[in-house]
């Protein structure tokens, strides 16, 4: 059964959140936190988890969009990384395979390149050896003219071959949703748009933290027995509240995307090559109907709260196009958005960001507040699992009930009854996996759920309905870039449906005019900022 998780049961976590203590309050709703209270509600622990913005609103909503073992950390010999990574990638896949799909890697290798045809099939080897030959499917050496008929755009100018290999695709915001919501199901008092203003303490000694509703302005007080900061790039900005005098952790490195149409580089599976200016391992992607350009790596030093896009970045993913696909001549033109994360980078930070292992941290400090930064995307259910295990031992609480049960429960659930018809179920399922019954639920109830909104891409009433009545969507933000990735589908990023949408969230939500008019005003302030080059 999919139990509302909406405005209303919202405002009832909080009230239940101030009122008695909980054991763990989580402060950042990422796929970290998200990850530990699913875990820590699912062990019959009482659990409180606050987000100053949305959920998977910073790094988490903002990654490459990839489940992957780390084929590029064979070169810094992270060989542990690796295989944790890939037997991750198996467990999801089986917890929620709507949201981990198999996908082919390709990897062109030109007389440019630095490693030989030798090196990339030892490498790819040893991938399928420390995923203990569990992967989707074995990895392949290809020919020349095998790169070229699988990629007939790329440049057949010094190909010597290449490789193909296995990862997986994923939607991470949803990925952090599905999440967020399963430790909802469990218990977990969960709420977005909730800040932290301060810790207080005695004696050194964090006792409780003051948090304040960021929607109506309602302050309270939290009492917990472990207080844990999974605030990603905000990790040193929490420690701060708790010791103004704290050491930074973190090496804030950005990492932005370009979205191009697929038609314009049509490609069914993925492919990794080396920027010719600095030997960057890059990635193009097929997601969401589009083709994704990515990554840059570069220092960060700016406000976090403000993470975009620059020509520079944009430049810098355009350049390689205009080598590996000559005759596709990709210009800004073709960009229909791009985005921005920070990777919240811990350990040894010497050198380029790139180089930086993608390790991560787990700390208790003096004053009882446990920290968690660093690690991946793709290892975040087992981070959550040695968060548990460091912020249990010696707390006295008799509500854990039993040990990690994160890679045995599916992550989304599989309620009863009829599904979509197969025309607008195809399309809907790589969002919302078995609950694609719910939305068929609520436009049998309601057949003017069944509307669309916008034909390209397929936009539903019931979508956003289901947003909101189910994914505690608040702001037209959180629907059109969160919830669904209608932002980087559509030709104009939402344009055309940014006021219908407003609309049927007034009414749902009871907003006034100036309202509607606000949320519209925000919704196009992130599309022109996610448009730097136009």
């Amino acid at each position: 059964m999919t139990l509302p998780f909406n405005h209303s049961t919202r405002l009832q976590s909080f009230d239940d959140l101030i009122k008695d203590p909980v054991d763990l309050l989580i402060i950042g709703g990422g796929i970290t936190g998200a990850g530990i209270a699913r875990d820590a509600a699912m062990r019959g622990l009482r659990v409180g988890i606050i987000d100053r913005s949305d959920f998977a609103y910073g790094t988490s909503s903002r990654s490459s969009k990839l489940i992957h073992g780390g084929l590029r950390y064979l070169s810094h010999f992270a060989f542990g990384l690796i295989r944790q990574s890939s037997l991750e990638r198996r467990v999801l896949h089986g917890l929620a395979p709507h949201l981990c799909e198999p996908l082919g890697f390709c990897l062109p290798l030109y007389k440019r390149d630095s490693h030989s045809l030798l090196a990339l099939r030892a490498g790819l080897f040893v991938y399928d050896v420390l995923c203990s030959f569990t992967n989707f499917k074995s990895h392949k050496i290809l020919g020349s003219s095998e790169v070229g008929e699988l990629h007939p755009y790329l440049t057949a100018d010094g190909l010597k071959g290449g490789g193909y290999y296995f990862d997986a695709l994923t939607n991470d915001a949803r990925l952090t949703l599905a999440n967020i919501r399963s430790a909802a199901r469990a218990g977990a008092a969960v709420l977005n748009y909730v800040e932290l203003l301060e810790f207080e303490t005695r004696g050194g000694k964090i006792i409780a933290a003051r948090i304040r509703d960021r929607e109506t302005g309602k302050e309270g007080v939290v009492h917990a027995l472990r207080y844990i900061n999974a605030g990603g790039p905000w990790v040193d900005r929490i420690r701060t509240l708790a010791d103004s005098h704290a050491q930074p952790w973190l090496r804030l490195s950005k990492g932005s995307h370009i979205v191009l149409p697929h038609q314009r580089l049509p490609i069914e599976n993925a492919i990794g090559f080396s920027n010719p200016a600095d030997g960057r391992t890059m990635f193009l992607i097929p997601w969401a109907g589009r083709t994704v350009v990515g990554t840059t790596e570069t220092d960060f030093e700016g406000d976090i709260d403000d993470v975009d896009p620059t020509m520079q970045d944009v430049d810098y993913l355009l350049d390689p196009m205009r080598s590996l696909f000559p005759e596709s001549e990709i210009g800004y033109s073709d960009v229909l958005c791009s985005w921005s994360g920070l990777r919240p980078l811990v350990g040894n930070l010497d050198g380029h960001a790139s180089d930086v292992r993608r390790e991560h941290r787990v700390e208790i400090e003096p004053n009882g507040l446990l920290s968690v930064a660093g690690g991946k995307l793709t290892t975040y259910r087992s981070m959550a699992e040695e968060v548990l295990r460091v912020a249990l031992e010696g707390l006295e609480t008799s509500r854990v009930t039993s040990s990690c049960t994160t890679m045995d429960d599916p992550l989304v659930v599989d309620p009863e009854g009829p599904d979509l018809e197969k025309e607008l179920r195809d399309p809907l399922v790589s969002l919302y996996g078995p609950e694609t019954k719910v939305l068929a639920r609520m436009m049998s109830a309601d057949t003017t759920l069944g509307r669309r909104i916008s034909d390209n891409p397929l936009l539903l009433s019931a979508q956003v309905a289901f947003a909101l009545e189910h994914e505690m969507a608040l702001h037209v933000n959180d629907v059109l870039t969160r919830r669904l990735p209608h932002i980087f589908q559509a030709d104009d990023l939402g344009a055309r449906v940014v006021e219908p949408v407003a609309q049927l969230m007034g009414q749902r939500l009871g907003w006034d005019d100036s309202r509607v008019t606000q949320e519209i005003e925000s919704y196009t302030e992130r599309m022109a900022k996610s448009r730097p080059h136009r």
